[in-house]
Order: structure tokens, then sequence, then C-alpha cells
């Protein structure tokens, strides 16, 4: 739903959900979410959350969760999280225009997509890079 919200620009009531999300996440449940889901529930709303909290005019806040994200990816050891988390903050920083902050991250979602065949990652990392 808070995607949703997120999409149609009711930015205000999706940072509601991705938070109240977030506040039911738990951390020993992540193993089971992750096979469910195919990625942590958690790196992914945070994701949402940062771009929210960008668009809502809190780039300093936003950007306190995409470091957030990036710290929670390299916890869980799941290459498809942390590729993810990479593309994201890439993104994130591309926006902020803060390109070396944008290429760091995107070189990093390419050589780990490239090292564990993630081909769709390694692609946006490209894009990303260039």
């Amino acid at each position: 739903m808070a995607q949703t919200l997120f999409c149609l620009g009711e930015l205000a009531r999706a940072r509601a959900l991705f938070e109240q999300g977030l506040a039911y996440y738990d951390p020993q449940q992540r193993h089971a979410l992750i096979l469910r889901y195919a990625q942590n529930p958690a790196v992914s709303s945070l994701s949402w959350l940062a771009w929210s909290l960008w668009l809502l005019g809190y780039p300093d806040q936003g950007e306190q969760k995409i470091h957030a994200v990036l710290t929670l990816a390299q916890e869980q050891n799941h290459s498809l999280t942390l590729g993810r988390a990479l593309a994201w903050a890439s993104h994130f920083y591309v926006y902020r225009r803060d390109e070396s902050a944008a290429y760091t991250q995107a070189e990093a979602a390419v050589q780990l997509s490239t090292e564990q065949g993630l081909p769709f990652r390694a692609a946006q990392g490209m894009m990303l890079r260039g």
C-alpha cells in the first residue's frame, strides 16, 4: 500500500505506512522474510522511505535512511538485498547531485552483481555509473 501511495504522489501517507511497516519488522525473522520475498523487506521499506523524505523536502533525513539501508543490507549477507540497496543508494545520490557518492554506489552495485550473477542489477549499476 505504501509503494502505491508513493507512486500516486501521496507522500505523507506513504511515509507513515513505510514507518509503520518498519515498526513491525522483526530482525529475528529476516531469513524467513528473505526466503519469502527474495529480499529483506526492511531494506526495501527504508529505501522507499528515504525517497519519500527526499521528496517531502527532508533530503538530510533521506540520506540518513540511505545510510541505514546500506548498513542493514551489508549485515544481511544476501546479494539480492545488497544489490538492490546499492542501486537505490546510487539513484538517491543522483537526484541529490552528489556525483561521487552516486558513482561509488553504482560501481559497487556493478561489482557485486557481476560477481554474483545478477544481470539486472549489474545493468542498473552500469546505467547509473554512466
